[in-house]
């Protein structure tokens, strides 16, 4: 079935990906969208802190590549939560085919007099290559233009991901199976995600909104643990001044006052 539903993407269907992402948002020469989601599973025995991920639960990667309508073209999973997007590419199946030329990308094309490649888009967790590209990190000028687009584009994959929690609520709880369980469940998710796309049997107006609040939840919950980071550094901050101020004035209280 995942050979009918989910096979590696051929040539053609890059070529299919980029001509509809390019006329849905004007991004050209993109073969698909590529991100990571944590999904959230039950603390594993013996396992330290290989699964505890930056959002203080315990998690493993489910990495994806997405075309305009929001189909997984590859996934990779069982990644440790604790890894950053990077990372898990490089060591991902899709990376791995990608380098062995097995999944092949369009020939480049001339745009506006520069032969460019066709190329996957991430975002900044991702490292930069001839087939991948990430966004700037300062959105300035031209650079805040191509910003914009990129991440026009990349909410594909953010939608494809909403799209499957909202289909499968387990994946918006803990689930209380160990790893290898995770995988099958999570792998299962993906294929019947694909399964009915591909029949038409969704519900795509009402989905497409319910994805879109996933993408936002996420987006909240990013800033607020951001937010609590930033006071814990300020109040460890304020913590040092107090013991160094502590320490300033027993040592002068100690040294007494001076004679001549």
């Amino acid at each position: 079935m995942r050979n009918i539903h989910m096979p590696n993407p051929t040539l053609h269907q890059f070529q299919h990906t980029a001509e509809e992402l390019e006329t849905l948002t004007r991004f050209p020469n993109v073969c698909g969208c590529i991100d990571g989601k944590h999904v959230l599973i039950k603390c594993p025995n013996s396992s330290g802190s290989s699964f505890y991920d930056y959002k203080h639960f315990y998690s493993i990667h489910l990495q994806a590549t997405a075309d305009a309508k929001g189909k997984f073209l590859t996934v990779d999973i069982g990644d440790y939560g604790r890894r950053a997007d990077s990372g898990v590419f490089l060591e991902s199946n899709t990376f791995k085919n990608i380098e062995q030329n097995i999944l092949k990308f369009p020939p480049a094309r001339m745009l506006d007099g520069v032969e460019m490649p066709y190329v996957l888009l991430g975002d900044q967790g991702y490292p930069l290559k001839t087939y991948l590209m990430r966004s700037y990190s300062t959105g300035d000028g031209d650079e805040g233009v191509y910003n914009y687009y990129l991440s026009k584009t990349r909410r594909t994959v953010e939608c494809a991901f909403g799209m499957l929690v909202s289909k499968w609520r387990c994946l918006k709880t803990e689930l209380q199976v160990n790893p290898n369980h995770v995988d099958t469940i999570v792998k299962t998710t993906c294929l019947l995600h694909n399964i009915l796309l591909m029949e038409e049997c969704l519900d795509e107006a009402k989905l497409e909104v319910e994805a879109l609040e996933e993408v936002l939840e996420e987006e909240i919950l990013d800033e607020q643990v951001l937010e609590e980071q930033m006071l814990a550094e300020e109040l460890a901050e304020m913590f040092e001044e107090e013991v160094y101020q502590d320490t300033i004035t027993e040592e002068e209280h100690q040294e007494g006052p001076s004679h001549r």
